[in-house]
Parts: C-alpha cells; structure tokens; sequence
C-alpha cells in the first residue's frame, strides 16, 4: 500500500489548517478534510503496522469532533493570531477555535452513542483519554447547560465562549512523525515530506498550556482571548 501518499495527505491538510501563510487555501471544507485525513491515516497505520494512534489523548479528541461531524452536524472553525496581555502567555501564538457548545454537543454524542450501545468501559476510557490533554471537566459536570451556547457579559459586553483544538493538531502531527520515525519500515516515508527535527512528541503543548498572574481574568471567546475587569451571566 502507499502509506508514503496518505502520510503527504495528511501534511498537506495539516499545513491548510494551520500554516497562517496558507490562508488563502483555505474553506469550509478544511478541518472535515483534516480530520478525513487523519482517520485514514490511523485506519492504515493500524491495520498495517499495528501502530494505534487512539493511544494518544489528543487523537481521541480529533476523533470525538470528526465522529460527531461526520455523522451528526458541522462546524466552521476560526482561525487566528492569539492576543495576549504581558501578563499572559501560551505555548502557542494561533488560535483554532470552534464554539464551547459545539465541543459539548460532540461530547453528548460521545457519551449518548456509547451508553445506548452498552460500552460503558470504552467510553470511560475515550472520556479519561480526553481529559487528559483537554480541561474539560467543567463541561462533562454541566453538559446540559453548554449544549447551549455559552455566553457571558464582559465588560458590559455579551461574549460566546470558544474551544481551541489548535494544541490537538498540532500534537498528533509531532506524534504522527514520532511514529514513522520509531517504525523501521515506514521512516523513509518522511523524506518525502518538508518537516524538520521540531517535529517531536518532545515539543508537545501541554494540557495546561496558558500562564497567567494571579487575579488576571482570561477568557477564550470565538474571537480569541480578552481580559475583562467585570464578568457576568449574560441573561
């Protein structure tokens, strides 16, 4: 098989997603052709190479979002620099956003599709897997209510709360490199690709990837991070 041509695939819709210079590449078409593309890239890895990327957290992140578009309704991500204050920094300077309530609803899915099937033990893993690499415990202690959109006054001014998955792409494509290089057969294959020695699990975000000084407020909303004085329920 040509797994060199589907691991060319995958780069090619990692880069569309989150290389800023390829922004004019980009369409509504370009995190369901990423995710397209790594399911069938880990598809192959698995059934050729007994390589299981769903090990990793943040496959099973990506993996919860393609199955809930794939099969139930779709989302348009935001793509943008991040804004920050001095004193604020993250391990990352762009954002892929897509709303809180979207990353719910997936979630719902997840948990839904699993308990009506019976596979309790499966979904308690995928949901410790998950939050692992993501700080979503908020969201699975109150899903009902961010099923909804989420939104808050800041300011005086009613903001929608975001989700970033930037830290989740960018990972997988560091493990996916870790992988072919550890795999005898299969190191090759990345020569025919433009990465460098930063492609590294070594490099990976953590879960926790923003620091802040304390009492400083920072919230993630569909239009990257603000910093509000006053914070509010939005009624």
């Amino acid at each position: 098989m040509n797994i060199g041509l589907s691991l060319k695939k995958y780069f090619h819709s990692q880069y569309e997603l989150l290389d800023m210079r390829e922004k004019d590449k980009r369409d509504i078409n370009t995190l369901s052709t990423y995710l397209t593309q790594i399911h069938s890239l880990a598809d192959k890895l698995r059934n050729n190479y007994n390589i299981n990327l769903s090990v990793y957290p943040e496959f099973r992140v990506l993996r919860v979002l393609r199955n809930y578009m794939h099969h139930v309704d779709d989302v348009e991500e935001l793509r943008m620099y991040a804004v920050l204050q001095p004193q604020v920094s993250l391990y990352h300077m762009e954002h892929l956003i897509i709303p809180i309530n979207f990353w719910a609803k997936c979630l719902r899915n997840l948990i839904d599709v699993n308990t009506r099937q019976g596979k309790h033990k499966f979904l308690n893993k995928e949901l410790s897997g998950i939050q692992e690499i993501s700080d979503s415990s908020d969201i699975l202690e109150n899903l009902d209510n961010f099923c909804s959109p989420v939104f808050l006054k800041c300011d005086g001014k009613v903001i929608e709360l975001g989700f970033d998955i930037y830290k989740f792409v960018y990972n997988m494509s560091n493990i996916i490199v870790d992988e072919f290089r550890k795999h005898s057969d299969l190191q090759h294959e990345l020569l025919d690709i433009d990465i460098d020695d930063s492609y590294s699990i070594e490099n990976n975000i953590p879960k926790y990837d923003l620091s802040l000084h304390a009492g400083v407020n920072c919230i993630l909303t569909l239009n990257g991070y603000i910093f509000p004085t006053t914070v509010e329920l939005a009624i």
